[in-house]
């Protein structure tokens, strides 16, 4: 190559580094102006953002309610399970040489009442002489409310030895039902050898002996199986419970758990009036600013992902971190926000001020298909600070998904046990106001649904997000606004 030839070529090199270094200046130039003092209003705007919420509305974060009526027929058919023969008493009888015939004990029904934090058991025995109920006695047992927050389990269960002698009460009328038992008994021609005052000592001393002698019987052959019989425990939800409570009505039994996140709880009234009327079967509440709040815990604690890329996507190594809150006004079309925010990092990125606060709102929409929620999060971007150029790139809508399957997730070890039957409190249908999320829970052998016919307190109208299981029938509800 001559000197002429060479001296082009060096030109030309020359040339085309100028032209790169100007491309890259001017590439470098077009990130700095688009993020310039970006850094300040997305560190301001994502403060705003993770700040811990006033909490303006009490009553439990999370609360089951089963109508008294599931719970009575499920405790009436465990009753039918057990067995009296032994449970008999032999009556002396007034006339020598004459047998009555003996005393049968059964059990007639029983139910809980809750005290505070007492349960009382209520039983009533039936005393029946050849099959036909002459008299009554109720007993009453009484045992603690067992909450135990770290097993997560709530019990009520009163033992054998929980009832005394001194609990047991017969019947209003019992001493003339006795008389005309016996009377009936006995033989038209022996009847008159018995003076009428004779026969009234006689069943005043019967009497006592089935209140004196009848008790061991009772106590062995019924009320201790009953301690298995009536037995309730509910496993309750992974969630950090800080207090639990139980409220019982004519119409529902209730559960609340009050956890160490803050946010806004169902309201005060809820364990005592509920949140439905005309409910029916089972049904779970959760608040749903606590959705959110709950999500970000699950995040801190390692039991969903917490760190991102700039897109929004899970990475273990991921420069960004994400929040989530719930806001519920009445304009608000999008009561689920998802925050994320990249700080500058490190090299070229925070010479160029990289920061990143994207926020994204998000009207979920849920239903259970085949015992599985299902979630359409997809939101709209509705805030970007910082660098602006990767407006595009963002999308939050995984992070509200995988919040609200956790929550699914969370609440799957949550059973009842009434006596020896286990029932998984099994997610049916699913919906969700600007204020609770309300689940329909199948108890078993009857399927109830979440349905329209049924009012809710709140003046707003709920999504259509009720499930389509196979051979199940469930009216739709009506759409938020």
């Amino acid at each position: 190559m001559d000197q002429k030839q060479l001296s082009s070529a060096r030109v030309a090199r020359g040339f085309n580094m100028l032209e790169k270094s100007y491309f890259l200046l001017m590439a470098l130039l077009f990130a700095s102006l688009t993020a310039c003092g970006g850094c300040p209003k997305a560190q301001k705007a994502w403060d705003a953002a993770k700040a811990v919420p006033n909490q303006s509305k009490a009553g439990p974060h999370w609360m089951l309610e089963v109508q008294t009526k599931e719970i009575k027929r499920k405790l009436s058919s465990n009753k039918k399970k057990n067995s009296f023969a032994k449970s008999r008493l032999k009556l002396k009888s007034p006339i020598p040489n004459f047998k009555l015939p003996s005393i049968k004990f059964e059990l007639s029904d029983f139910h809980w009442v809750i005290d505070g934090n007492q349960g009382i058991l209520k039983v009533k025995i039936s005393a029946l002489m050849k099959k036909v109920e002459i008299l009554t006695m109720t007993l009453r047992g009484k045992s603690p409310l067992q909450m135990d927050k770290k097993a997560k389990k709530l019990r009520l269960q009163v033992r054998a030895d929980q009832f005394n002698k001194a609990s047991l009460k017969l019947g209003d009328g019992a001493e003339k039902s006795l008389r005309k038992a016996i009377r009936k008994q006995i033989p038209k021609e022996l009847r008159r050898l018995i003076p009428k005052k004779e026969l009234l000592k006689f069943v005043k001393r019967s009497l006592k002996m089935i209140s004196d002698d009848g008790y061991p019987i009772i106590r062995k052959n019924i009320l201790k199986p009953l301690g298995t019989l009536a037995k309730l425990e509910w496993s309750l939800p992974d969630y950090p419970v800080a207090r639990m409570a139980l409220k019982v009505s004519k119409e529902a039994w209730r559960i609340g758990l009050w956890t160490d996140i803050k946010a806004d709880g169902l309201g005060a009234k809820a364990m005592s009036s509920g949140l439905a009327k005309n409910s029916v079967g089972a049904r779970l509440y959760i608040s749903a600013p606590w959705i959110a709040a709950a999500g970000n815990w699950a995040m801190s604690t390692g039991k969903m992902p917490s760190r991102f890329n700039r897109k929004g996507e899970p990475k273990a190594d991921g420069v960004a971190k994400a929040t989530m809150t719930w806001k519920s006004g009445k304009k608000v079309k999008r009561p689920l926000k998802v925050h994320l925010f990249a700080g500058a990092g490190v090299g070229v990125q925070k010479s160029l001020d990289m920061c990143l606060y994207a926020r994204a709102g998000i009207n979920p929409d849920l239903k259970i298909v085949s015992g599985k929620l299902k979630v359409n999060a997809q939101g709209k971007l509705e805030k970007v600070e910082g660098n602006k150029f990767v407006k595009r790139a963002v999308n939050l809508s995984g992070i509200g998904k995988r919040t609200l399957e956790w929550h699914h997730k969370a609440s799957a070890p949550s059973s009842m046990r009434v006596g020896g039957s286990k029932m998984p409190l099994k997610w049916i249908n699913v919906a969700l106001n600007k204020n609770y999320a309300v689940v329909g829970i199948d108890l078993g052998n009857v399927v109830r649904t979440v349905s329209s016919s049924q009012h809710l307190d709140q003046k707003m109208r709920i999504n259509p997000v009720l499930a389509s299981l196979q051979g199940l029938s469930v009216e739709p509800l009506s759409n938020l606004e």
